[in-house]
């Protein structure tokens, strides 16, 4: 009996630590068998997945009344379409042990994506859901994902569009301050190595590239990659360009053993 009774804790405790995670829901465009897509998803549960007892996947299909050309939602279309995810979510969510993961939208589809347990229930609250759009074709199924791969593997994105919206997401704030990114800057970026010898050969490389090493240091309290780089260079800090020289710094820094750990760059803001 003790024996049940810890187990049942510790799903509880589990469970409740991936709904209480930091949410953390962002976007990107890509290409699913080679047509144009859209992928919406928590980022935040790259720290906690795969969870264990919510090992089946449950997907929800909306079929796109009037998409456009290439198969993505049009702009008529796009509140009825969050609408009825909004609905379909609340609905899981606040009557089942869901996680809600992320959408696909793709080929005149909107795909929403959810892990949970063993739950029968499920479907009959999505047929009532179901209901309250008439308008609306829907598909659904679940089947067993323990591993979480659906996530992992499809949803979140590779390192590459991983960098690009973590540039996004930064440009969005300094943009919400007022800041217009037209300016040229000083851009600091970090860069952390597991050996001296790795940083120093990556030193070399960036100094053809017109960058400045800013400082070296030797950091204690990191567990391998204890050495560390800043360097600096005044660039445009437009999507486009702040991709394009990041993600080859974070190239450059896989290639000497290293981690390209982030860049920062002061706001400019006309008065």
């Amino acid at each position: 009996m003790k024996t049940i009774t810890f187990l049942l804790t510790l799903i509880l405790i589990l469970n409740l630590n991936a709904q209480n995670h930091k949410q953390e829901w962002n976007f990107y465009f890509c290409q699913v068998d080679g047509k144009e897509a859209s992928i919406y998803l928590d980022l935040g549960l790259i720290n906690v997945a795969p969870v264990p007892e919510m090992d089946h996947l449950f997907w929800v299909s909306i079929k796109m009344n009037n998409p456009r050309t290439d198969g993505m939602s049009s702009r008529e279309e796009s509140s009825k379409l969050w609408e009825i995810e909004d609905f379909i979510v609340e609905q899981l969510v606040s009557n089942h042990q869901v996680i809600y993961v992320g959408r696909l939208t793709s080929n005149n589809c909107r795909d929403l994506f959810f892990y949970l347990g063993k739950d029968k229930l499920v479907e009959k609250t999505l047929s009532t859901s179901f209901l309250k759009f008439p308008e609306y074709k829907f598909d659904h199924g679940i089947n067993e994902n323990d591993n979480w791969d659906l996530y992992l593997d499809f949803l979140f994105p590779d390192p590459e569009t991983y960098q690009s919206i973590m540039n996004r997401r930064v440009l969005d704030y300094m943009e919400e301050q007022g800041d217009q990114l037209t300016q040229e800057r000083q851009v600091d970026h970090w860069i952390y190595f597991k050996t001296e010898s790795g940083r120093d050969e990556f030193e070399k490389e960036v100094v053809k590239r017109n960058f400045k090493i800013t400082s070296r240091s030797f950091v204690e309290d990191t567990q391998d990659l204890k050495y560390q780089l800043v360097i600096s260079r005044i660039d445009k800090i437009s999507l486009n360009e702040i991709d394009a020289y990041t993600i080859e710094l974070w190239k450059l820094a896989i290639k000497y053993n290293g981690d390209y750990d982030g860049w920062e760059a002061p706001l400019i803001v006309d008065k």
